[in-house]
Formats: C-alpha cells, structure tokens, sequence
C-alpha cells in the first residue's frame, strides 16, 4: 500500500529522529544539501545508514553502509549495486522506489516483512523501517539518497541476511512518500 500523507508515521525512533535531522538540513523549504549533512550530529544513526549514488543505468551504487546494515547482510556492502541485496523480481519495483525519491523529490518511509530463508515452515521474519531521504549535491542535481534500515522486530536467534542467502525477499506493508 502507497500513501501520500501531510506526514509521514513512523514505527521506529530512531528512523524518525534521521528524518527529522534531514528536514533540518532543509534552508528555506529548499532540498537538503549533501554538504550540509554531518554525521557528528546523529551518530546514534550511523550503523544504520546506507548512503546510495544514483547511476546512468537507473541502478545506485551504495557508497556508504553503517555496521548494523554490514551485520544484517553479513557482508560488506560499499561499492555494491543496491540491486545485489534483493531478488531478481523486486529489482525493478526497488528502482522504481527510488527513482520516485530522486525525482518527485520525496522522502520515503517503508515498514516491510522480510521472511527468514532456510527456516520454511517456521513464518519467522523480520520486520523493517526503511528510510530513503533524497541529497542535493553542490551542482543542485539530486543524485544521493541518505538511506536507513531498521530492525523493528526479529525472531529469537535470528541468523543475519547473510552472504549464504544472497539477495533477500521482502513484502512492502505500508509505503509512504511525502513531496520535498
């Protein structure tokens, strides 16, 4: 489900507290400058960061992962394409996704299941916030995302992503855009 809300509702804090950092960043209603974000000023944040470079082919580069996202993965993620963390059929849907953040500009909020691969039967998953949050950079072009994810829930002794499971399943609860 889509939503185009006056605001955006958040399930976890911390994901609220970088949108509300990102709005900070905002001189005069205009888009938040990538030059003006400083991690000093939410490093409570930083692990769950990922910060994402739009690329000629519509696919985005992650230039940046924190070590909560490194963790979750199992595996390093700078220099990957961002369509190497989701399976082959939500690929487009993700560039779509993110290209609404790029161009309309606006900010988007996720909460998503992700199922645990290798435990079938057990319906075990993880629930997710996702936060994609578009950057002007000096030239005003908008090419970055400052990106989150979030584990609001996990089963008991749940295993990371990891390398072993490739790319990850994930089922979209409630997304909601709100225009820049």
């Amino acid at each position: 489900m889509t939503i185009m809300p006056s605001h955006i509702r958040f399930t976890n804090d911390k994901c609220e507290a970088l949108y509300g950092y990102w709005r900070s960043l905002s001189k005069d209603g205009g888009m938040p400058r990538w030059a003006d974000f400083d991690p000093l000023h939410i490093p409570r944040l930083l692990p769950n960061i990922l910060v994402l470079e739009a690329e000629p082919d519509d696919g985005f580069l992650i230039r940046l992962a924190g070590t909560e996202c490194v963790d979750f993965y199992g595996r390093e993620l700078r220099g990957q394409s961002l369509d190497s963390l989701v399976t082959e059929e939500s690929r487009q849907e993700l560039r779509e996704h993110m290209r609404r953040v790029l161009e309309g500009p606006s900010a988007a909020v996720t909460l998503m299941q992700s199922p645990i691969e290798g435990m079938a039967g057990t319906g075990l998953s993880y629930t997710l916030e996702a936060a994609a949050l578009p950057m002007a950079g000096e030239d005003g072009g908008i090419h970055r995302i400052l990106a989150a994810l979030f584990v609001i829930e996990a089963p008991p002794s749940a295993p990371p992503i990891g390398p072993d499971a490739g790319a990850w399943r994930r089922f979209i609860q409630e997304r909601q855009y709100i225009g820049v």
